[in-house]
């Protein structure tokens, strides 16, 4: 029988062997586990399976750990727009933005556009034949209150009757032309000679009694037919320039107010097609009494009142 002593001392080298064979699983190494365990499921503390039993190895606790975690993420949010998916009412509002910005770019275009492209102005020329007359004053009256600017086509024994009238053309800046003498077509048109001297007897006359010596004339009853091609060559070469008309109120013919409808209907044919009016009118009391309704309508649709001159490019019939 051996002694107490050894076997005390085979046991406790036996207690101490089983000891130092244990794997290396510590209290210590548990803790760490837990915690990557813990930061992985997003604070929850993982206990299921794992104790401090020696028999668990390191690979099974972590495989545990990975599955857990992986099992533990949480659903995608599908409520969550992304950042490519903006609201509907966000991108209407975005491309009214973008649509008014378009509008106020395309009003600063236009504007631009209107102050670099000059506006034609609407212009008309009035003009009155067979003066001056007894009622030469009252028509001056009219031009005067409407601001507006005529030439006179006048006959020189008309222009000896009132002189006064003449003059007060000439200072209120009217056109001055002349008409002839007789305004009778067989002696007017009896040749090239008389008519050219029916137009030199008027300009002297004018010139004596105004100071203006004017080569603007417009024949009786208009070039056509009765101015042959000599007859033209002979007035051009003595410096006359000849003016016809493209609108005819025909106030020698209406005495009512058609005068009025009339002239103003050819008037907005011509607008129509961009020409300037050269309106005919005559010196007497049918045409005064209707003429302001003419000028109103004139003013009212933004036309200028100019006077013809030698500059300008004649309208002639052909």
């Amino acid at each position: 029988m051996k002694p107490k002593w050894i076997i005390c001392f085979s046991l406790l080298f036996t207690l101490i062997l089983l000891v130092c064979m244990q794997p290396p699983w510590t209290h210590k190494n548990f803790k760490e586990l837990n915690s990557t365990a813990q930061a992985h499921t997003g604070g929850k503390q993982v206990t299921e399976n794992f104790t401090e039993s020696p028999t668990s190895t390191n690979q099974e606790a972590i495989t545990k750990i990975e599955n857990h975690s992986e099992n533990s993420k949480p659903e995608p949010n599908n409520t969550t727009p992304s950042s490519n998916d903006k609201p509907k009412e966000s991108n209407e509002k975005s491309q009214e933005i973008e649509e008014n910005q378009e509008q106020t770019n395309d009003v600063a275009n236009d504007i631009i556009e209107d102050e670099q492209t000059p506006v034609k102005a609407k212009k008309v020329f009035l003009t009155f034949d067979d003066g001056p007359s007894s009622t030469t004053e009252i028509l001056l009256n009219i031009l005067q209150d409407f601001d507006a600017k005529a030439t006179f086509f006048m006959l020189e024994p008309q222009m000896t009757l009132y002189p006064d009238s003449i003059k007060r053309m000439a200072q209120e800046e009217h056109g001055l032309g002349l008409h002839g003498v007789t305004h009778n077509r067989n002696l007017f048109y009896q040749s090239p000679e008389s008519a050219l001297a029916e137009m030199q007897l008027a300009q002297s006359t004018l010139a004596a009694l105004t100071g203006v010596n004017t080569f603007l004339v417009r024949t009786p009853y208009g070039s056509k037919p009765h101015m042959t091609e000599m007859h033209k060559i002979v007035m051009s070469e003595a410096g006359f320039i000849i003016w016809d008309w493209n609108v005819d109120s025909k106030d020698w013919f209406f005495k009512d107010r058609r005068l009025i409808e009339y002239t103003i209907g050819q008037i907005e044919r011509l607008a129509d097609k961009g020409i300037q009016p050269v309106i005919l009118f005559h010196d007497n009391k049918h045409t005064i009494k209707y003429l302001p309704e003419v000028l109103t309508y004139l003013l009212e649709n933004d036309y200028e009142f100019e006077i013809l001159d030698s500059t300008m490019e004649a309208i002639t019939f052909h």
